[in-house]
């Protein structure tokens, strides 16, 4: 464990606060976008299926139409020598043309409403697919999400826990406790151990950086729980 002790006077770690705000803004940004992409791919679900659905019932409705049209060309056929009848099947047979003919029109135009709705889908997909690749990229600029706990003011210790957010693994959590002390930084406790965050620790005694610190230490820990 590292125990490297310096001899200025230790600044107010204002970097660390800064780090943990820039932490919690972006743990934020990706749980928006992760509802954004929800929301996104409920919506294409939604356009598909109520297409779907229209088309469905027009077909539906043509085959019925085009069925009694049939029927009413084999009924003229039949009573041919009836003129009386014929002439009022005649007439009716004109009225389902009719009809089928505004069928064809209505099936026409929901193909094209269909058409635009397909439209509309790759549109939000493209959408999802951009917000899906910056969440990307904040989970990759984020890795393990830091979490720093209060300061102890009796034993001065600082407790780091990284979490991992795109993990297949759940509640894996590395954790440091570092004690702040009048001229140095100490690290009391590591879990899981991994050799080169002790030299990390020397490290910011000398820079003070806790950006770099922070970015190393979760670099080490990923690597530890990828290999």
């Amino acid at each position: 464990m590292s125990d490297l002790v310096c001899g200025n006077e230790l600044a107010p770690d204002a970097e660390l606060r800064t780090v943990l705000t820039s932490g919690n803004e972006i743990a934020s940004r990706v749980e928006v976008f992760q509802g954004i992409i929800a929301h996104l791919q409920d919506w294409q679900t939604s356009i598909l299926n109520k297409a779907a659905d229209e088309v469905k019932r027009l077909k539906e409705e043509c085959t019925v139409e085009t069925l009694d049209l049939i029927n009413a060309v084999a009924e003229v056929d039949s009573d041919e020598r009836n003129t009386e009848v014929s002439f009022e099947l005649l007439s009716t047979t004109r009225n389902k043309i009719e009809a089928y003919e505004k069928l064809k029109n209505t099936t026409a135009l929901v193909e094209v409403a269909l058409c635009k709705a397909e439209e509309t889908v790759k549109l939000v997909g493209r959408i999802r697919n951009y917000y899906a690749k910056e969440l990307g990229c904040l989970v990759a600029m984020l890795g393990l999400h830091v979490a720093i706990g209060p300061v102890d003011s009796a034993g001065g210790c600082i407790t780091l826990t990284f979490t991992r957010l795109n993990s297949d693994i759940p509640n894996v959590a590395c954790k440091l406790i570092i004690q702040k002390t009048s001229d140095c930084y100490k690290l009391l406790n590591m879990q899981p151990y991994v050799e080169p965050i002790v030299q990390l620790v020397d490290d910011l005694n000398r820079t003070r950086k806790w950006t770099t610190f922070l970015t190393r230490v979760r670099g080490q820990f990923q690597r530890f729980l990828t290999h």
